[in-house]
């Protein structure tokens, strides 16, 4: 497969995900002029009509996606960072791009969310998500090591934290629950004895 090709369907996935997933309008009228030009693209690489791509994409079998959270401890404490929808608090992550691995997303939504640089160092759980419609997902929770504390960009520090488990702030449910995060602290705490969890 050639790399536009490659530029080309992870255009799509991006188009369809934003379509699936925002309630803006004006981001709406974005994602579908992101698909024509996916799908324009597609056709001139693979040489098909516009109208053939996309029959062909409605009747592939809709699979699940992938979500990943950054488990970031800081003597004990846990990073979180503050959602810009709900206003509420969350562990940094987001759904993973066509392309990458789990551990190359999770390492670009922790800078990207925090500003910190991180390396992956364990699967602490794999969790299904069914109630996310219109797109079934599953989540993994990936513990993850500061390298160094300096911020490698500009993120507002009012937007991000370290927090204990007794000083937890309001939680955005809607990404993971309140017990899911207990669940990292009491992986933080157990560390080799700790098993991956998995539903």
């Amino acid at each position: 497969m050639s790399q536009w090709l490659k530029w080309a369907k992870q255009l799509l996935i991006l188009s369809r995900d934003g379509l699936a997933h925002t309630q803006d309008e004006s981001d709406r009228e974005r994602y579908h002029e992101l698909h024509h030009i996916a799908t324009d693209m597609l056709a001139q690489l693979e040489r098909q009509t516009d109208e053939v791509i996309d029959n062909r994409l409605n009747e592939t079998e809709e699979t699940a996606q992938l979500l990943v959270r950054g488990v970031v401890f800081k003597e004990d404490r846990l990073l979180l960072v503050k959602d810009g929808t709900e206003g509420l608090w969350r562990l940094p992550g987001g759904v993973c791009r066509s392309g990458e691995s789990p551990g190359a997303n999770i390492i670009r939504e922790i800078e990207e969310a925090a500003g910190f640089d991180v390396i992956p160092v364990r699967l602490l759980a794999l969790f299904d998500r069914p109630d996310t419609p219109p797109r079934h997902m599953y989540t993994l929770f990936i513990e993850c090591a500061l390298l160094g504390e300096e911020h490698l960009t500009d993120v507002p520090t009012q937007n991000l934290g370290f927090f204990s488990r007794e000083d937890l702030p309001e939680i955005a449910q809607t990404h993971h629950s309140l017990e899911q995060l207990h669940m990292c602290f009491d992986a933080h705490w157990q560390e080799a004895d700790w098993t991956t969890l998995f539903d």
